[in-house]
């Protein structure tokens, strides 16, 4: 109904996913930082934006122990850039990201699911066919030609922004669901010995590739 969608289109609504989205990509900044050639004073303000914009979610369980946990990690390696110090930060930080990686994966997952009852994307899909639906019933009773040469090109965006609305959502849904199967690695390869220090840095810097498509 008209009033569901408006009540979906509200301000906390859309800021919640716009939240989500910006703690992720804060989140790949943080790991590719750690990665590359980054000064000490980059890594710790890449830290602390990924910790700020974590407890900045509605509904967010950042312990403060995680938080200190993920400061604590970078702030160690102090103002000579040691590798080893970087590799260590990085083994803390994903474990202790993980869960709050997933919530926002699930998160997003869900807004961009256009049959998902409740989420943006059903929004979008509702707002787009009903206003489809409204121009054919007045095309149809339009009187005159001129009536309906007024009314079609209302129609026609409508139908082209519910396509456009559906392809928008599925390569949303696409994206998101690499960045949560890019991190799942991530995190089974810091389980495991055998990955080698190059091979981490390579899913790192392809986890934060797939976070950007969603920026």
């Amino acid at each position: 109904t008209p009033t569901t969608v408006e009540r979906q289109f509200t301000i906390e609504h859309t800021s919640r996913i716009g939240l989500a989205a910006r703690a992720l990509q804060s989140y790949g900044g943080l790991l590719r930082a750690l990665v590359e050639d980054t000064q000490a004073s980059e890594l710790r303000d890449a830290a602390d934006d990924f910790v700020g914009k974590l407890r900045a979610l509605p509904g967010g369980r950042l312990q403060e122990k995680e938080a200190d946990a993920i400061t604590a990690a970078v702030y160690t390696i102090g103002r000579v850039i040691v590798e080893k110090k970087k590799a260590d930060a990085v083994r803390t930080i994903v474990p202790t990201a993980a869960p709050h990686v997933d919530t926002i994966t699930s998160l997003l997952t869900r807004e961009f699911d256009p049959d998902q009852n409740g989420s943006l994307a059903s929004a979008f899909k509702g707002a787009a066919e009903r206003l489809r639906g409204e121009g054919a019933v007045a095309f149809d009773k339009a009187a005159t030609p001129a009536d309906r040469a007024v009314i079609l090109p209302a129609w026609e965006y409508a139908r082209l922004a519910s396509a456009r609305s559906d392809e928008i959502h599925k390569r949303s849904s696409q994206a998101i669901a690499a960045v949560g199967n890019a991190h799942a690695v991530l995190v089974r390869a810091l389980k495991d010995d055998d990955w080698s220090t190059r091979d981490v840095k390579g899913l790192v810097r392809e986890f934060d590739g797939e976070v950007k498509t969603i920026g």
